[in-house]
């Protein structure tokens, strides 16, 4: 055998004691890491359905707003005939010097 492949061997040697030593560390620092893993699935998941509920939201926000701006066009409209119509009304029944 080569020196090379001695080398090899021992420290595969080594690396498996050392594995074997720390296997309850190592396993709990998998089982958390497959827990962590999890969560992150489950909160981009959850981050997904949001953002698919807020885009939804956006489109009925749109759609209101137009609505409201159409309402105060109107409203606007609609008060300025009122406030010309009582303005000539004021007009024509100001009193004058006159009648005081």
């Amino acid at each position: 055998m080569k020196a090379s492949h001695i080398f090899l061997f021992f420290g595969a040697a080594a690396a498996s004691y050392a594995a074997f030593k720390n296997k309850d560390q190592l396993r709990t620092h998998v089982t958390e890491t497959k827990s962590q893993v999890k969560n992150v699935k489950e909160s981009s998941q959850r981050i997904q359905d949001n953002l698919a509920i807020i885009q939804a939201e956006k489109d009925h926000l749109l759609d209101l707003s137009s609505d409201l701006k159409y309402q105060f066009q109107k409203f606007d409209q609609e008060l300025k005939a009122r406030t010309q119509e009582i303005t000539a009304i004021w007009q024509k029944n100001k009193p004058t010097d006159e009648n005081l």
